[in-house]
């Protein structure tokens, strides 16, 4: 009798952590919303979770056009991987998304703005995050791209030129800290411009952490991976991405949102 009490506790308590996974992978693939289509951009994302089901947690991508008409692309994770990570990454999410809509075209304020919010409003994480603001603007009267960013805490975008040169964008005035940790902290932006047929890529760790190697080992690996795979279409672009760095058995959740430049 014993044994059998034993074993049926122990199928509901797999049934319990099933159901929660299950709950969390449906919440978060809600929260993923559709891109939009701006002219001139081409934009494709992917969520992937982890091998293990019980690791589905707080990595998400976004990507609005403001009220202004230009594009904000966004990338960030929240410390945790279970169904509570999903609920916060929502809630970070979505007021992102609406600072950045209303944006001045600032993304260090936008970020600012988020870090007091979830101090003023008892939102306690610490999460990761980029927010990059593309625009079209007019250089000696011929339009090109500008890209502005500002990074806290997060894994730096990789920018793909024309000609395959890969190389990642590092703030510089060094590493901002995480949402969550010192609100009060005066973010910084940074912008290059860009030309038709370059690539952006942003991404959370789950694509180039690895047990046992350096993180270095793992940026270095991706951006020897994009400088020998051809763009051509984005979406495909990614998918062989996912195929070389994890196939079917990825240690952590991934969120992946890429962009490429075209003619204006």
């Amino acid at each position: 009798m014993a044994l059998a009490s034993y074993t049926a506790q122990a199928v509901q308590r797999a049934i319990l952590l099933e159901d929660r996974s299950d709950v969390a992978l449906t919440l978060q693939n809600a929260m993923l919303t559709s891109l939009p289509e701006p002219p001139h951009l081409d934009l494709a994302a992917r969520y992937r979770p982890a091998g293990a089901r019980e690791q589905v947690g707080g990595d998400w991508y976004e990507a609005v056009v403001t009220r202004a008409g230009w594009t904000d692309l966004m990338i960030g994770d929240v410390i945790g991987h279970d169904i509570e990570a999903a609920a916060v990454m929502g809630q970070l999410r979505s007021m992102l998304r609406m600072a950045s809509w209303m944006s001045s075209g600032a993304p260090s304020h936008d970020l600012q703005r988020l870090d007091l919010a979830m101090r003023d409003l008892g939102l306690e994480t610490i999460a990761s995050a980029v927010l990059a603001h593309v625009e079209a603007i007019e250089v000696v009267g011929r339009a090109t791209w500008q890209l502005r960013w500002s990074n806290a805490g997060h894994l730096p975008p990789l920018l793909v030129d024309p000609d395959g040169t890969a190389r990642f964008l590092e703030s510089s005035t060094g590493t901002s800290p995480l949402l969550g940790v010192a609100p009060e902290t005066v973010r910084h932006d940074d912008d290059v411009r860009l030309a038709a047929g370059s690539l952006l890529l942003l991404f959370t760790d789950g694509l180039v952490e690895r047990r046992g190697e350096s993180l270095d080992t793992g940026l270095a690996r991706l951006r020897e991976l994009v400088s020998r795979t051809p763009i051509g279409d984005v979406d495909a672009f990614l998918d062989r991405l996912l195929a070389e760095l994890g196939g079917d058995h990825l240690e952590d959740d991934v969120a992946l949102l890429a962009v490429r430049f075209g003619e204006l």
